[in-house]
């Protein structure tokens, strides 16, 4: 996993969401953030891939929907 650099107290603070940094060690993927020592182990990599691919289907998907004029019938 790659190092982050030490927290600096100056330093302009950063949007976490933007900036995550996904790693692999030990076939482990890790998510983290720059310039902090957090970071969170997600799982095993085919499953975090396997979960990655369902959740960018599953919002391809739902942008599809969503950005297409609906047509209701009226069941009466």
């Amino acid at each position: 996993m790659a190092r982050s650099k030490p927290y600096s107290p100056g330093a302009p603070a950063a949007i976490p969401e933007e900036e995550i940094i996904f790693s692999l060690k030990d076939d482990f993927v890790w998510a983290s953030w720059p310039d902090t020592h957090a970071a969170v182990r997600l799982g095993r990599h085919d499953v975090v891939a396997a979960m990655m691919e369902d959740f960018l289907a599953q919002d391809a998907l739902g942008r599809q929907l969503t950005s297409r004029p609906q047509h209701w019938i009226d069941p009466h």
